[in-house]
């Protein structure tokens, strides 16, 4: 008969070694706190799977989606259009063919173009800083012209 030294204690074999294992060894348990219980962010409810999961079901995860396209949608509605129609105006002053022409103040200021809202801005070799509105920009110049180019010179597609 033969016996074992578990953490110097002496064993005997004839009983089972899942008996001494489980009284040696500490298996660790799963214990559910607070910290790793995950709950969906829709509906509160207890999240099973993976554990990067956000959300209890598809309908929550498309729910969740929905409604931040939304809240984008609202936030950024205003500013789009104003983009949008500052875009449409510096297409009306340039045409389809023209690369870049000067025009007055003026001119910009009667069709409500507002000059705060941009998609960007540059500043060229000389330092000067053009505005962009999405495939135009333009340059504001101290007798109060502006110059407008298309930043695009590839002829557009019809």
């Amino acid at each position: 008969m033969y016996k074992f030294l578990i953490k110097n204690k002496l064993i005997n074999p004839t009983i089972s070694i899942n008996y001494y294992i489980s009284r040696v060894v500490t298996v660790p348990t799963l214990i559910t706190t607070d910290m790793n219980k995950r709950n969906c962010k829709i509906c509160k409810k207890a999240i099973k799977g993976r554990s990067d999961k956000l959300f209890c079901s598809e309908k929550c995860k498309s729910y969740y989606h929905r409604k931040l396209r939304e809240v984008t949608k609202k936030a950024t509605e205003k500013t789009d259009s104003i983009l949008h129609r500052n875009r449409s105006i510096l297409l009306e002053i340039m045409g389809k063919n023209a690369t870049q022409k000067k025009v007055s103040r003026d001119l910009i200021d009667k069709k409500n173009f507002n000059i705060r809202y941009m998609t960007g801005f540059f500043e060229n070799a000389q330092g000067k800083r053009y505005h962009i509105v999405y495939d135009f920009a333009w340059m504001e110049f101290s007798d109060g012209d502006i110059l407008i180019k298309r930043r695009n010179t590839k002829k557009q597609t019809q």
